[in-house]
């Protein structure tokens, strides 16, 4: 009888610590948002500043660049302990005395996003145009950034 106790008792002790753990995080999917970078485009001399092929204004000039930014979703199951004197004194019945104070409550999945390093249409062409000036274009991506620096040095046009 004592030996078929501490054996319950034992399973019960490996039951509580078997379902209260919480599982590994585990890779769901990739959740794209919407990412803002600030362009400050200067350039010497000024000149009219195209990005994508759009006018956008005269240098020096801020503009905005809007892309996605992809962020990779994970989850895990956990579940939690919480009092309810109705189940323990059921448990505490079916096994015959070993007293427990807790139930299992499962709890629905905890997520938590990571940045993934993936990114859709974060890149843009700039152009700048001056009179006598040879125009010059750089292909801008970005990756995040708040505010990123361009600058353009234009060259005289070759007369012949």
């Amino acid at each position: 009888m004592n030996n078929c106790l501490v054996k319950l008792g034992i399973f019960n002790l490996a039951m509580i610590f078997l379902f209260s753990c919480a599982t590994s995080w585990k890779y769901d999917r990739t959740i794209y948002k919407t990412r803002n970078t600030k362009l400050n485009i200067l350039s010497d001399p000024k000149g009219n500043v195209t990005v994508n092929r759009n006018h956008v204004g005269l240098s020096p000039i801020y503009y905005t660049v809007s892309y996605k930014e992809g962020m990779d979703q994970y989850k895990r199951k956990v579940s939690y302990w919480q009092t309810d004197p109705g189940k323990a004194l059921l448990v505490t019945v079916l096994s015959l005395g070993l007293y427990l104070p807790f139930s299992f409550i499962p709890v629905s999945p905890q997520t938590e996003l990571r940045p993934s390093d993936k990114y859709i249409d974060n890149e843009v062409l700039i152009k700048v145009v001056a009179e006598g000036f040879t125009p010059e274009e750089k292909k801008v991506s970005c990756y995040g950034e708040s505010t990123k620096l361009i600058k353009f040095r234009l060259k005289h046009l070759q007369v012949p």
